[in-house]
């Protein structure tokens, strides 16, 4: 991906793909940690995936320099953490959670105004 002109290389351990299930933080820390680690020695910035204020920890840690969180900061802590971080923050959107999420999905219109 850097080869290719990657300008940033976005990390995560856990699927927000319908109908995936969640995992532990621990979990999600093994799995992203040793990447972080190895590809931020490359000098790459690297953004953490992730909604759980103890990965964003783990990652920013290990060398990540943004935090990247489909569900905008709104699980308990994550907009504390993020906030004593101090690292650049992407907000991202999802309707319900991942294991629902196309149960009860919405159609949005575009109406012309004029």
């Amino acid at each position: 991906m850097i080869d290719a002109g990657a300008d940033i290389i976005d990390i995560g351990g856990e699927s927000t793909r319908p109908g995936a299930k969640s995992v532990t933080a621990e979990q999600e820390i093994d799995r992203v940690v040793p990447i972080i680690q190895q590809i931020a020695e490359l000098g790459t910035p690297v953004s953490i995936d992730t909604s759980k204020p103890e990965v964003m920890q783990a990652a920013v840690d290990a060398g990540a320099q943004m935090i990247n969180d489909v569900r905008a900061l709104q699980q308990p802590g994550a907009l504390q953490m993020a906030a004593k971080l101090g690292v650049a923050v992407c907000l991202m959107h999802m309707q319900g959670q991942p294991k629902n999420m196309q149960n009860a999905s919405a159609i949005s219109r575009c109406s012309d105004p004029g």
